[in-house]
């Protein structure tokens, strides 16, 4: 549910579960998942409960929640806790842990490199919220080569930041240090990915053409917000994203800026939504078996 002024953001639907009021992030149009009406009726909130809202009056729909459920949307922009490239050459010894850039796609001479990027959700964000958006932006600071997709993939195993920190254009990357992700490795020169050049998920999170330099965001996307949520919820998951480019031809390399980079205006965002919901009983919470009886005007 986000409560904003755009009333076609208002889902069909909210669930009820047992101890807490959890708000979906998906929307379900024209949805038939139950004939409980909401205005002045006893919930009970010793099981799941579905409620369809089918009043046409999104706005009064909206200002209801809030009113009832005490709905509260926020924001937070969330700066990466780590940030690094992955240089493809044998043994791992490039590295960029502490490099102003990140870089995605083919360099010119055939060689892959991919971002690797990680943000302390659980660190960021109260616990227990509910997740309704999440998107990733990047200021893209070399446009050398054509229009290119890059890919977000989600990482399956931790990996680090060293202290290695490349000059000139960065594109050479660094010898690698004590703790960095290269390659082949999760952290420099002990523990390995599975497979060289990252662990994750087939499947891109969300994806998006880059161009000329500037700014470019992935996302909002289902799969983005399920794992910011999963982050939250499960911080020792928290492995963040890697940044996959044109690898079938070359050269299709972009440098995107870092973490270090020396200007704060242009390294990596997550803009997250997120949504608390307290229901309004007279102690503040709701108790195992217990009721609580919405308040407000009936739609």
């Amino acid at each position: 549910v986000v409560a904003d002024d755009d009333a076609s953001q208002v889902p069909n639907f909210i669930r009820l579960y047992k101890n807490e009021l959890r708000l979906t992030a998906d929307r379900m149009e024209g949805a038939e998942i139950g004939e409980a009406v909401i205005g002045g009726q006893l919930l009970d909130f010793s099981s799941i409960h579905s409620i369809n809202i089918t009043h046409s009056g999104s706005d009064q729909i909206r200002d209801y929640l809030l009113e009832t459920c005490q709905i509260h949307a926020s924001t937070a922009a969330l700066t990466p806790d780590k940030d690094n490239t992955l240089y493809q050459i044998e043994n791992g010894v490039l590295s960029n842990g502490l490099g102003q850039h990140l870089f995605a796609g083919k360099a010119g001479g055939g060689a892959t490199r991919r971002a690797v990027i990680a943000f302390d959700v659980a660190g960021n964000l109260p616990p227990g919220v509910t997740v309704t958006g999440a998107a990733l932006t990047l200021n893209l600071s070399d446009a050398s080569a054509e229009p290119q997709r890059v890919s977000l993939r989600r990482l399956l195993a931790d990996w680090g930041e060293g202290t290695s920190d490349a000059t000139g254009n960065e594109a050479n990357g660094a010898p690698s240090t004590p703790g960095d992700a290269t390659w082949e490795h999760t952290s420099y020169d002990t523990d390995f990915w599975s497979e060289p050049g990252g662990d994750f998920a087939p499947v891109a999170r969300a994806s998006t053409v880059v161009d000329q330099s500037g700014s470019y965001t992935w996302g909002s996307t289902t799969a983005m917000v399920a794992d910011v949520q999963d982050w939250l919820d499960t911080p020792s998951s928290s492995f963040g994203w890697i940044l996959v480019g044109e690898e079938s031809v070359a050269p299709t390399g972009k440098r995107f800026d870092s973490k270090d980079h020396p200007d704060s205006a242009v390294r990596p965002v997550l803009n997250v939504t997120y949504v608390t919901a307290e229901p309004t009983d007279a102690a503040g919470r709701v108790p195992d078996g217990g009721v609580v009886r919405p308040h407000g005007p009936r739609l």
